[in-house]
């Protein structure tokens, strides 16, 4: 019988990372909603639910997750791509590690090994 596990260590570095990095994501939108009542419930979903079920997934082998795991990655970085485009970098200054914990994941699920290591071992 198979168990379902929260992170693989036989995944590549890319994918372990990434994979990590989409559960601190997670656990941070949990505190930006309890610390900030101004979020709105589809922001709470995508910024919790999202990278939970991405990380869990590809922690499982299935390319559903990979591809849960891509677009919870690629929101936070397109909204501070439209942030920066519309109101200038002073947006971005004061969270710098935000910032880059937002871009890191995204990065390394589309790198190159990871995707090959997901066409080749991924199931359905």
């Amino acid at each position: 019988m198979r168990s379902l596990k929260l992170i693989n260590n036989t995944h590549p570095q890319t994918l372990l990372i990434a994979t990590i990095l989409l559960y601190v994501n997670a656990l941070l939108s949990v505190v930006n909603v309890a610390l900030y009542s101004g979020y709105s419930p589809m922001l709470s979903v995508v910024g919790i639910v999202l990278p939970i079920l991405g990380a869990y997934g590809i922690a499982n082998d299935k390319k559903w997750g990979y591809y849960v795991g891509v677009v919870a990655a690629a929101v936070p970085v397109l909204l501070i791509v439209l942030l920066v485009v519309e109101f200038g970098t002073q947006v971005i200054t004061g969270d710098f590690i935000q910032i880059l914990l937002s871009f890191v994941p995204l990065i390394l699920l589309i790198h190159p090994q990871s995707r090959t290591y997901v066409n080749t071992w991924f199931t359905k």
